[in-house]
């Protein structure tokens, strides 16, 4: 027999024990499925998120914020201290309409706060901050724009976008550990579905050996069904992920935090890692449960 021939008798002979114990298999699946789908939806949503904090962080800007008794002098006084260091790049005025209209963009859904006189947003400028900006001297020169007549607020993007950095490696390192977790109490699982199943073909597996059948040709179908197990559960985790993605896409609209969660699915490198992963995982339980098991029938008394 061929090795083509008998990775085929392998396949055969995995599903019809699968389909044997088709309940206890399908809880195995089902356990994988959901290890892999937690690692890749952290996987998805954390790798979005440090594409955007990548991008943001390419353009950082600094918002001063006016309070309403600030005069034109102050107005003045205000976006000369933003260009005299040589630090900025852009300098724009935002007026309490464009600030209005911004939050209605951003928050579609609350655009009848926006619409209404509840809702006042202070006028403020933004300037874009160079790459070669000196840190130190940025700190000083941030609180002395603070101390500025007619400011009421300084804020600076690097504060909040290291502040994401660290929750964001915080949040993967988390989901990874789960997801983790999760994958070796599948591979337990289906470690002990095989050894059952393993079991219930005692007789057969005995006759095998009458005829001469190695350990190879013996054990290959359980470690087959095995992996069949794990592939399964990766694919079943793949859609469940892509059914996720785009229930969140259609529900979010157009939120300014939906490209963030959903913006992009994961690469096919990654999607085809994830799945040999969990065929993997499935291999090796189905491996480790029969390495000591001699698999014979009882003999007879």
């Amino acid at each position: 027999m061929t090795l083509l021939q008998a990775i085929g008798y392998f396949l055969v002979e995995a599903a019809r024990s699968l389909l044997r114990a088709w309940r206890a298999s399908a809880v195995a699946i089902l356990t994988i499925a959901l290890s892999i789908y937690v690692g890749s939806f952290v996987l998805l949503v954390t790798g979005n998120l440090i594409e955007a904090t990548s991008a943001w962080q390419e353009d950082v800007r600094i918002t001063v914020y006016l309070a309403e008794t600030a005069s034109e002098e102050d107005r003045r006084r205000v976006e000369q201290a933003l260009a005299e260091p040589g630090w900025t790049g852009e300098i724009r005025r935002v007026s309490r309409e464009e600030a209005l209209q911004r939050f209605s963009r951003s928050f579609p859904r609350l655009s009848d706060l926006a619409a209404s006189e509840d809702l006042a947003l202070p006028e403020s400028f933004e300037a874009s901050l160079l790459v070669s900006a000196d840190q130190e001297g940025l700190a000083v020169w941030r609180r002395e724009i603070a101390a500025l007549p007619g400011v009421e607020q300084v804020d600076d993007d690097r504060e909040w976008l290291d502040s994401l950095a660290q929750l964001v490696g915080a949040i993967r390192s988390l989901g990874l550990v789960i997801g983790f977790g999760l994958l070796i109490a599948a591979a337990f699982t289906i470690a002990s579905v095989v050894k059952l199943t393993a079991y219930l073909y005692l007789e057969e597996i005995t006759v095998l050996r009458l005829v001469g059948a190695t350990e190879f040709f013996i054990r290959g179908p359980f470690y087959m069904a095995g992996l069949l197990q794990g592939l399964a559960g990766g694919l079943i985790a793949l859609v469940v992920l892509s059914l996720t993605r785009w229930s969140i896409a259609a529900r979010a609209g157009d939120a300014f935090w939906r490209p963030l969660l959903v913006g992009d699915f994961l690469s096919p490198a990654a999607q085809a890692g994830l799945v040999l992963l969990a065929g993997s995982a499935g291999f090796a339980g189905a491996f480790v449960s029969l390495r000591r098991e001699r698999l014979e029938a009882p003999s007879d008394p």
